[in-house]
């Protein structure tokens, strides 16, 4: 079980960077709620993990998982939203 209250999937698939950035920094301006980030790149031609990594690590924010070309297979909360 998680100690997160909310898991919220980014899934992405060439978009831009732009786009992306900006879906994380409206995440990540929630307050008061426990919440982690799971981006799914899904077969982009341009590889957005490592850019991902240094936009988190210059917000100081560790609740995060990038994975690449892989299925969500279980998340364990009670809410869990999906943004496209």
């Amino acid at each position: 079980m998680s100690n997160y209250e909310i898991s919220v999937l980014v899934l992405q698939y060439n978009p831009s960077f732009e786009a992306v950035k900006r879906t994380i920094h409206s995440i990540l301006k929630q307050q008061n709620i426990r919440f982690e980030i799971v981006v799914a790149d899904d077969g982009s031609t341009e590889d957005y993990l490592e850019k991902l990594k240094e936009l988190f690590a210059k917000h100081a924010f560790d609740n995060y998982t990038l994975v690449k070309n892989k299925k969500i297979k279980v998340i364990y909360l009670l809410f869990f939203f999906f943004i496209k």
